[in-house]
């Protein structure tokens, strides 16, 4: 007996794909869950680096900011 781990909609749109719908549904979750997070960290890193260069003088500390 067979465990389907696809959903009905997964299943019928993969069959062409050899019929491992649950494998490429989770691949092409995957892929998306991964650029976006990529994309949030490449966001915050270049809000982080205006925020830095855009700071006034007088409220930068030696210590911390290099």
């Amino acid at each position: 007996m067979m465990t389907i781990l696809g959903c009905q909609a997964c299943i019928e749109a993969f069959k062409s794909a050899g019929g491992n719908a649950a494998g490429w549904a989770i691949f092409t979750m995957l892929v998306v869950v991964a650029f976006m997070m990529v994309t949030v960290g490449v966001t915050m890193a270049r809000l982080g680096k205006r925020q830095k260069e855009a700071m006034p003088s007088k409220y930068k500390d030696p210590l911390n900011d290099k």
